[in-house]
């Protein structure tokens, strides 16, 4: 699947994505600077529109 037709993204997908670590995407989602919902035990980042 193509990146720019995904709704979300996993925090493992994200810090990939952005070049940055696990643990930073992890952190900003925390923190809220990443907006982020929650799906059950997964923790997931929407894709801008």
């Amino acid at each position: 699947m193509a990146a720019e037709t995904r709704l979300t993204y996993n925090v493992e997908e994200l810090a990939d994505l952005m070049g940055i670590s696990q643990n930073l995407a992890y952190e900003a989602v925390h923190t809220g600077t990443i907006p982020s919902i929650r799906i059950g035990r997964r923790l997931l980042r929407v894709a801008p529109s």
